[in-house]
């Protein structure tokens, strides 16, 4: 479901104006400028949307999904807010990209992944992160992916 403006809309006192769109193969990254009404301040927010998952399934590969989580740590400094991950649900790829997101920085960091566990933590927090056993599957592939041939 699209909630973004093509141009320009008003949300109540909110207005956000499309800045630039980047297509690439399995991503579109999205500028905003987001103001509220008699507010002088003008937010800029990127939205990164991934367009290379399945309507039903996993992606065949792991490689686009990898690289664009890639992209999206490369481009949100340390700085900013808070990331806001969802889909459709808000809980299978939501929960795929949450564990491989905190399973690269685990790899990096300690040199060991703990994806059961780290599955378990976040179905304490949200229902049904990670729904399926091939989205499970999914994951120990995009980990196994990364460890093998690094980050391409």
């Amino acid at each position: 479901c699209k909630y973004w403006p093509d141009d320009t809309d008003i949300y109540g006192d909110m207005k956000v104006t499309l800045i630039e769109t980047q297509l690439l193969s399995e991503y579109v990254i999205r500028t905003f400028a987001v103001e509220k009404r008699d507010v002088a301040e003008i937010r800029e927010i990127r939205q990164f949307h991934f367009t290379g998952w399945p309507d039903h399934g996993v992606p065949l590969h792991a490689t686009g999904l990898l690289g664009f989580i890639h992209c999206v740590k490369a481009k949100v400094p340390p700085t900013a807010g808070p990331t806001v991950v969802h889909c459709s649900a808000g809980a299978g790829r939501t929960g795929c990209f949450i564990v491989i997101d905190i399973m690269l920085d685990m790899a990096e960091r300690e040199g060991v992944v703990d994806i059961y566990n780290c599955v378990r933590e976040l179905r304490e927090r949200r229902v049904n992160m990670v729904q399926t056993e091939e989205q499970y599957v999914f994951i120990h592939d995009a980990i196994l992916e990364t460890c093998l041939c690094g980050n391409t």
